[in-house]
């Protein structure tokens, strides 16, 4: 279907070692190569001895955040106030990314639509399923499933704010959905949800992009910006609609976004923690006419940028 309510061993080789007799004792050049072995393993282990004492020295890879316990419990689960995150740019929590982009894209893979939502506080509707109305009704907006998913669950209609083309919010949500069995529900494959939390003491923007099923946290990745604000990484997603749509005038603001050919798809951001800084890097100016005034300053940010369709089965 194009729309939502439009239709509905490794092999192991075994290797072989062939004996030989021999009357006790080493020769000279077993003992050379035991004895180099043996330089070898002391020498690994004091390199590895002293890269843990310098980096145990090196406190502020690794700091202290209060969250707040609502927060870290929205989040994690967790009934704490406090979390150590490490600072960027790190290359550890990049290994953690990339997996998430992988199961990002294992997702959109098997789904049937895809909607970004925008919202400044956290999320607490996280449902499996949607209920359906039995007069079918057209979900080909971000704001149209919004509206929807507000009539469902009512305190959505607090948490996601309206948008059209670019929001200007601080976090999101992206819904993604599955084919579903029945018709008289939507089934919600996945939610990741993107969240920049702007901190006191040590000062910065601490992020956190994660993917749920249901309220079951599967997946994660967390970085630490000092001296940041989260405000900076704006907009996490731009949405462009059909070129159709520009028949009717809407103003610039809106009709540069009338792009997309065929089905109307996605820009996406997500923060790198191997990106040293969320700032802009460098000024660049477009045309108002132009769809990237709104997120050509995203360019170069972050190398976690999809491009998704909001229709990717059809």
């Amino acid at each position: 279907m194009n729309e939502i309510g439009k239709g509905r061993t490794r092999s192991g080789a075994r290797s072989s070692v062939r004996r030989r007799g021999r009357q006790g004792g080493f020769t000279l050049i077993e003992i050379i190569v035991a004895s180099a072995l043996t330089a070898l393993t002391f020498t690994a282990g004091a390199m590895l001895f002293e890269a843990a004492t310098v980096n145990s020295k090196r406190s502020s890879m690794l700091v202290d955040l209060n969250l707040g316990t609502p927060t870290m419990e929205n989040f994690y689960g967790l009934t704490q106030g406090t979390i150590s995150a490490y600072v960027s740019p790190h290359s550890g929590r990049g290994v953690f990314a990339e997996e998430m982009r992988e199961r990002f894209n294992e997702d959109l893979a098997g789904s049937v639509a895809v909607f970004c939502l925008g919202r400044n506080s956290v999320n607490t509707v996280r449902p499996t399923t949607i209920p359906y109305p039995a007069t079918p009704i057209r979900l080909d907006t971000p704001e149209a499933f919004r509206l929807h998913l507000a009539s469902e669950f009512p305190q959505a209609g607090t948490i996601f704010v309206p948008y059209r083309v670019v929001p200007t919010t601080t976090n999101g949500t992206i819904f993604i959905m599955g084919p579903s069995a029945s018709s008289d529900e939507l089934l919600v494959r996945a939610i990741y949800e993107i969240d920049l939390v702007v901190h006191g003491d040590p000062a910065g923007t601490y992020a956190s992009v994660r993917r749920y099923v249901g309220t079951s946290l599967t997946n994660y990745y967390d970085v630490f910006y000092p001296s940041n604000t989260g405000a900076l990484f704006q907009p996490l997603f731009v949405s462009f609609e059909r070129e159709t749509r520009a028949a009717v005038s809407e103003g610039v603001a809106i009709d540069r976004f009338k792009k997309a050919k065929n089905y109307p798809f996605y820009f996406i951001w997500w923060p790198d923690p191997e990106a040293v800084t969320l700032e802009q890097l460098a000024t660049v100016t477009y045309p108002a006419s132009d769809p990237r005034e709104a997120y050509g300053h995203m360019g170069g940010r972050t190398s976690f940028m999809f491009a998704v369709p909001l229709f990717p089965v059809h």
